[in-house]
């Protein structure tokens, strides 16, 4: 009998073996570099006073600014884009006091990477006083 369940399962064990697909498996990386050629800039214009109409309007007019500068650069209106634009009353506990932050955020993307330095410059000239994300890209 033990014989005969030695037999069954040297039998069965080299039959599932013969069923098992034969191939050569390959698992690998490739890394490539390339030079960017392209900059998505991220910036913002944002002003803090005592009246809420007064920070809004001076981020309005550097906003203005910003986007005459741009398209003077001859940025192309399809890659300047307002992300967001807030207006908060804050509460400041020292002089138990409301000030109020307007700002507003954009996103330019320059397709032409050699204009990056003269812009970067334009834009701290009209008005921008915060710059969020500066990021080379290859198209």
């Amino acid at each position: 009998m033990k014989k005969l369940v030695i037999a069954l399962t040297l039998i069965t064990s080299g039959l599932s073996a013969q069923n098992q697909p034969q191939g050569v498996h390959v698992t690998g990386e490739g890394v490539i570099n390339v030079v960017p050629d392209q900059v998505l800039i991220d910036v913002r214009v944002e002003h803090e006073g005592d009246a809420a109409v007064e920070v809004k309007n001076k981020t309005d007019q550097d906003v203005d600014k910003v986007f005459k500068f741009l398209k003077k650069e001859g940025i192309a209106e399809k890659y300047v884009q307002t992300e967001r634009i807030s207006l908060n009353k804050n509460y400041q506990y020292n002089t138990k006091t409301y000030r109020y932050v307007a700002s507003q955020s954009i996103s330019i993307k320059l397709v032409d990477i050699n204009k990056y330095e003269n812009v970067i410059a334009g834009l701290l000239n009209a008005g921008i006083n915060r710059i969020g994300n500066v990021n080379f890209t290859s198209s």
